[in-house]
């Protein structure tokens, strides 16, 4: 009597006859077949192959199975078929017997599917059984068979699905634990030693690592980074790396030894623990600026529009663009979507850039907010890094904090959770959050206390005349500004240490920006936004303090 041979290895390993070897499945069921005086016409391999895929031939049944093609979507083997299986089915007239390891070689079908009913006709249409040397003889043309087959396979599918869940929740309890880091051997910077879960530094891809987050840090934009790293180390890529791809490296928490855990929150990654490529702060940093950063294209200096992809309509929120600009007239930023939709404009229109004594441009009107952002990176010049590096934790404890106090408020809003519960849970939370605040207190006074009065008065002069370069104006504003909301009384202009509202002055066809004065004031440097000529602010007039930017007070005249 003839027979074929089917052996079949799933991509997966939780159930462990998943993980048995082709060759040893092959050779077992040869000696079987030989045992019962079979003939083997023909034996068909299926590696990396799942059981509950139909054979190649029976796809318009596939198509109409419900729940077949909805694991399909979720398991992304949408138009994957098993080959062998429908080679096999096709010669069912030449065997008798169907010779396997056991029947979820033949199949494993989803619980409801149509896949196990189709396979097991075409083996009753052709009289052909199945021999198993785990199961005996099944022959699917008696009832009895029939049934005990497609229990045991309903009770191996759920089997499955309980110990798949089992190694999730495993794998997420060692993920919230620090110890696991999905795809960490093929990250950029470290390679496999051949143990589980543990990594080692490729020095050369970690130099270019630690160049990319220096470039970036220090004011290239990303695409300068893009083209400098596929010059220089062309070698270690088959083909020039897309932007994007630099950019997954900048978010990448791995190289300063952190990951993200279930909730998306950072913890810190064990198997990268004294591995770290770069520090957090530098991290953190980048990360502040690659929240603000927008790549500029090459422009005129007549045409140069720093803050275009910052600045929104106040009123309907569109995007802002500029125009005018040509004949000796100057470009303004105006929002033309109310005039286009209902023919009344926005009258938002903001002048680019003006020298006039009545006020001034948008441009000048942001420049000494910079001058938070630049004594930020003065002082961090000086600051040790072992400083730094704690004070970075803390405004990142204090980051995550914020978070699991808004999830929890969340979950009380939605009768999710005990009221109890959750003012036991933020009392914690807010003791914690006075403990990190006076920490990071104490760091700041610490590393700030070296500036020195003659760095201040440098970067006061640099502020109040024309020495300030558009490349450095670019660096700050990408690291500092996330957005500007344009009213027509007012600037609201977001940023990273906090929000600042600029007043506006209409001077005849000019749309401008009130003029200011910048001063020392009590160790600081205070900012004085005043309407009228541009004058020195006077100190009879009655101003108020809106805003406090790293330590750039700002006053508007009241």
């Amino acid at each position: 009597m003839n027979c074929f041979i089917l052996c079949r290895q799933s991509v997966g390993q939780t159930d462990p006859d998943e993980s048995l070897s082709i060759e040893v499945q092959e050779a077992e069921c040869r000696e079987f077949a030989k045992s019962k005086n079979l003939n083997v016409i023909d034996v068909f391999l299926e590696a990396n192959s799942s059981g509950r895929l139909y054979p190649l031939g029976f796809e318009q049944i596939a198509a109409s199975d419900w729940i077949y093609t909805k694991w399909c979507e979720e398991t992304k083997k949408t138009g994957s078929f098993r080959e062998e299986l429908g080679k096999m089915l096709k010669r069912l007239d030449e065997v008798e017997y169907i010779v396997c390891y056991d029947s979820t070689r033949l199949f494993r079908p989803l619980n409801g599917s149509y896949m196990g009913n189709v396979v097991s006709q075409a083996l009753m249409a052709h009289g052909v059984k199945l021999l198993t040397i785990k199961e005996g003889i099944i022959d699917f043309s008696r009832f009895q068979d029939s049934l005990i087959s497609s229990l045991t396979s309903q009770i191996n599918s759920e089997q499955l699905n309980i110990q798949r869940e089992k190694v999730k929740a495993a794998l997420k309890r060692m993920k919230n634990e620090g110890e696991y880091h999905s795809g960490i051997a093929r990250t950029r910077g470290y390679e496999p030693t051949g143990r589980k879960h543990e990594v080692i530094i490729n020095k050369e891809e970690a130099e270019m690592v630690k160049e990319i987050f220096k470039l970036y840090n220090s004011g290239w934009t990303l695409s300068d980074v893009t083209q400098h790293i596929n010059e220089k180390y062309a070698h270690l890529f088959i083909k020039p790396c897309h932007r994007q791809i630099f950019r997954r490296i900048i978010l990448n928490p791995a190289y300063c030894g952190y990951m993200l855990n279930s909730d998306g929150e950072l913890i810190k990654c064990k198997p990268l623990q004294g591995k770290e490529i770069i520090t957090l702060d530098e991290w953190m940093t980048a990360q502040r600026k690659i929240d603000v950063n927008r790549v500029y294209k090459s422009r005129p200096k007549s045409r140069w529009l720093p803050l275009s992809p910052l600045l929104f309509c106040g009123v309907c929120g569109s995007k802002i663009s500029v125009h005018g600009g040509q004949e000796g007239s100057h470009p303004f930023y105006g929002c033309f979507r109310h005039l286009r939709d209902g023919g009344k404009p926005c009258q938002i229109n903001l002048t680019v850039s003006n020298d006039v004594q009545e006020g001034i441009g948008i441009n000048e009107a942001i420049k000494p907010l910079l001058l938070a952002e630049a004594l930020h990176l003065m002082k961090a010049a000086k600051n040790e890094s072992a400083e730094r590096a704690k004070l970075a934790e803390v405004e990142l404890a204090l980051n995550e904090i914020a978070k699991k106090s808004k999830k929890l408020t969340e979950m009380w809003m939605n009768s999710l959770m005990n009221e109890d519960v959750y003012e036991s849970a933020i009392k914690d939370l807010k003791q914690r959050e006075n403990e990190l605040s006076r920490k990071q207190r104490a760091l700041e006074l610490e590393l700030n206390q070296d500036t020195s009065q003659f760095d201040w008065a440098k970067l006061m002069m640099k502020f109040r005349g024309d020495a300030l370069t558009n490349g450095e104006y670019e660096a700050l504003t990408n690291r500092m500004i996330k957005k500007i909301l344009v009213y027509q009384d007012h600037l609201e202009v977001k940023t990273i240490y906090g929000d600042v509202e600029i007043p506006r002055q209409h001077v005849g066809r000019y749309r401008l920006v009130c003029n200011y004065a910048l001063e020392m004031k009590n160790g600081k440097a205070a900012v004085y936004f005043y309407k009228g000529k541009a004058i020195h602010h006077s100190k009879d007039v009655l101003y108020s303090r809106t805003a406090i930017l790293n330590e750039v007070d700002i006053f508007i005249e009241e």
